[in-house]
């Protein structure tokens, strides 16, 4: 019984790997002539194909419409740096002055310094301008897309 049980599964995989050489190689009948089968005809309509080209503008906008009022194109001063309560903003001349909570640029009133942050109060109302936050776009009365 010893014997049996220890020989019985190299016996079992030995039969097993013999079937699979035997399948393996099991003789595969010829294949019929190669006649090619009749093909099925379509006997629907026939349409001529027409040269394209891309579309060099897109006919659709997924941008969503403009509802306010634009206003007139007031130019923010551009934020450059903040030391305590003092912020140094870039007008429209492009020079670079440093004001203080309270004092004035460009008709914009600097009305509080905090961390990273001031807060102008103008002619549109108040904007918040971070340090190093990306510029706004400017806008645009397009809406068409192109």
């Amino acid at each position: 019984m010893k014997i049996a049980g220890r020989y019985l599964l190299p016996a079992l995989l030995g039969g097993c790997a013999a079937l699979t050489l035997g399948l393996l190689l099991w003789p595969q009948p010829e294949p019929a002539s190669a006649q090619a089968p009749a093909q099925a005809r379509f006997d629907g309509p026939t349409f001529e194909t027409r040269p394209s080209t891309r579309l060099t503008v897109f006919p659709f906008s997924l941008g969503a419409l403009r509802t306010e009022p634009v206003a007139d194109a007031v130019q923010t001063p551009t934020l450059v740096g903040i030391a305590g309560s003092t912020a140094y903003l870039k007008g429209s001349d492009g020079e670079v002055i440093r004001v203080r909570s309270g004092e004035e640029l460009d008709g914009w009133k600097l009305v509080s310094v905090r961390g990273r942050t001031v807060l102008l109060r103008g002619p549109t109302g108040d904007r918040a301008l971070a340090l190093f936050a990306p510029a706004p776009a400017p806008a645009s009365n397009d809406v068409s897309g192109g």
